[in-house]
């Protein structure tokens, strides 16, 4: 696989993943699932990106991705967490899709 496909290839998957956290922050909008549950889903997407972002081309992901998930366990009470925030940088995530 060449650098241009395996950044193709990340770029899809982020997408993907980026679709599913949306769908998390909406629940978290909207409480209809509980923020400890909702913090650990969004916590794995993002540790995987983390991993694979630098190694696929992308290494802006894997920052983001490290500042997304630091975010999410500084928030201490998953209760608290801020979906505006969240969906700020989320956001910078979908853009390097």
């Amino acid at each position: 696989m060449t650098p241009a496909e395996m950044r193709a290839a990340f770029q899809a998957d982020l997408a993907r993943r980026v679709a599913m956290m949306e769908r998390l922050l909406d629940q978290l909008e909207a409480r209809s699932a509980g923020g400890a549950e909702i913090a650990d889903a969004l916590a794995a997407h993002l540790h995987d990106i983390k991993g694979t972002g630098r190694p696929f081309g992308v290494p802006e992901a894997t920052d983001l991705a490290r500042s997304f998930e630091h975010r999410l366990k500084q928030g201490g009470d998953p209760a608290a967490l801020d979906p505006a925030v969240l969906r700020e940088l989320l956001g910078k995530l979908k853009a390097l899709c």
